[in-house]
Parts: structure tokens; C-alpha cells; sequence
């Protein structure tokens, strides 16, 4: 387990960050994070990696540059995350099977949760299913869709629609958790992800883009789905309105991540959880 808080990060609308990781009771951590400050704001990511770590790996390694790279060629945010994704999503189409990080030799895969606050605005961009909370001053609760077999009937729809000589030939298999590949037995829970070259035709690799207004200051927070409790839609979504509740309060990630591990005794996934206190805008 580690924590730590970093305080007063610039630009100065962003009072301070804090990061929560755990383990738990997987043999290695396969959660990545990225907190860098470029183009006048402040980039966080979250990245959520299954069949290993190979691709969150190679794509933290690279976020960072490639969107800045698109803000100083002019972009507009949406634009600029936007690109970054796609390029991510060319950086990592192999699945990391040749990777000699990947010690497995399994194609591999990840979510991409990415914030990008600077002034009064936010903007993320969201491909896979790691939570994005965004929580306003006025008590108004965001949060970002979640890209999961179980929770996202449009891009399950899209999938059916897609991939009908797949389904009907029994090659493809949709049940209310999974997609899987009868022939490898490959499964999947995210319908967007990084990776994973077998899932190739069948998940999207399109980001979700959404910007909100922080004039009036809020928290961020951005997890893996380790931090969901429950996976009926109305539990889940009331215990992100108390944890994003509680860190506007004042809590940080540390404590945040042991209430979640504790709200959730047979958790076994690993946890990741970033939480960023954003100051009210004066004179924007």
C-alpha cells in the first residue's frame, strides 16, 4: 500500500492531489496513474490494466508527452485528449504479447480514465470503465460513463450490431459480465479499452469526452472500478456520491481508499484512487 499528498500543485486552482494505491489480494499491482502538470493545467489519468500490467505500463510512459505534444501544436482540449487516446490506442494495439515486461506472453489491455483541469474548466475523456467523479461546490455529482458489458447497454448494442456473423457463428459470446471467445476463452468486461488485439473489431476504442464548469471549485476524483461496491446502478452511484462527498469534505485518498476497502470486505482487485480539491475561480 502507498499514499501520499502532494500540496498546492500549479496552477493554483488545484489546491492539492492525493493518490491511494493498494494491492490487495492479486499477486502484483496492475494499476497505473499519471499526475503531470503541462499546458497551463494539470493532467490526471487512471489506468486500469488486465492480462498484466504491459499496456498500462507502456501507456503511461507516453501519455503525457503525446498530449502536450498536441496542445502546443493548438488543439483544443477535447481534441488534444482525444488524439492522445487515439494514439495510445496505435502505441498499444499489439496487446504487449512480445513485451519483455510481459512475463505472462498474453495479450494484455487497459482502461484510459484521463482529467485535464485548467482555470474554470474540466474536460476527461473516459475509454473503459475506471470511474471519473466530478463533485461541484453546489452539491452536483458527475459522474463519467463506465464502459463495462454490465453497465453500458449502448456500446453492448453497438457490439450486437457489429458483430452479428461473429454471434450468430458462435464465435462471439455476450452474457450480462463478459464478452467472450468460446475458442480461446478469452474474456472481457470492458466494451472500450487499450489493447487487447483478440477483442479487436468488437470493443470500441473511441473515447467518451464530457467538459463541466469548476468555477466554483469541487473535487475530482478518478479510480479504478475496484472503488464500486455494489454493481446494482443505484447502490454503486449513492456510494460515489459519499466518498466524492467525504473528499470534498476534506478527506484525501488515503482515507477514502480504506473506506472503500472496508465497504467492500470480499474486494480482491487492485485499488487505485487519485483525488484532486479544486479552489473556487476568482476574476476568470
Amino acid at each position: 500500500m502507498k499514499a501520499k499528498t502532494r500540496q498546492r500543485v500549479e496552477p493554483a486552482e488545484v489546491h492539492s492531489i492525493s493518490i491511494f494505491q493498494h494491492r490487495n489480494k492479486r499477486g502484483r499491482q496492475e494499476d497505473r496513474y499519471v499526475v503531470g502538470a503541462c499546458g497551463g493545467g494539470v493532467l490526471l489519468a487512471v489506468l486500469d490494466g488486465h492480462g498484466g500490467a504491459t499496456i498500462a505500463e507502456r501507456a503511461v510512459t507516453h501519455l503525457l508527452k503525446l498530449f502536450t505534444a498536441a496542445l502546443d501544436q493548438g488543439a483544443v482540449i477535447s481534441d488534444a485528449l482525444r488524439t492522445t487516446v487515439a494514439l495510445l490506442v496505435d502505441l498499444c494495439a499489439d496487446g504487449g504479447v512480445y513485451d519483455p515486461m510481459n512475463m505472462d506472453q498474453v495479450p494484455a489491455g487497459s482502461t484510459l480514465s484521463m482529467a485535464f483541469i485548467r482555470g474554470n474548466k474540466i474536460t476527461l475523456a473516459v475509454l473503459g470503465d475506471s470511474p471519473m467523479l466530478v463533485y461541484l461546490a453546489d452539491g452536483t455529482l458527475h459522474i463519467s460513463p463506465e464502459h463495462s458489458v454490465a453497465h453500458h447497454a449502448a456500446d453492448i448494442a453497438a457490439i450486437n450490431a457489429r458483430c452479428v456473423d461473429q454471434i450468430m457463428s458462435g464465435t462471439l459470446f455476450i452474457d450480462s459480465d463478459f464478452l467472450t471467445l468460446p475458442r480461446s476463452g478469452e474474456q472481457l468486461q470492458t466494451t472500450r479499452a487499450l489493447g487487447d488485439p483478440e477483442f479487436d473489431g468488437i470493443i470500441g476504442r473511441e473515447p467518451d469526452i464530457m467538459e463541466y464548469d469548476m468555477s466554483l471549485g469541487g473535487v475530482v476524483l478518478i479510480a479504478s472500478d475496484a472503488i464500486a461496491v455494489s454493481n446494482h446502478p443505484g447502490s454503486r452511484h449513492a456510494f460515489y456520491r459519499m466518498i466524492a462527498e467525504l473528499a470534498y469534505e476534506g478527506n484525501d485518498a488515503t482515507a477514502l481508499g480504506q473506506f472503500a476497502l472496508d465497504s467492500k470486505h470480499h474486494i480482491t482487485d487492485n485499488l487505485t484512487l487519485l483525488v484532486a480539491k479544486v479552489d473556487a475561480v476568482m476574476n476568470k
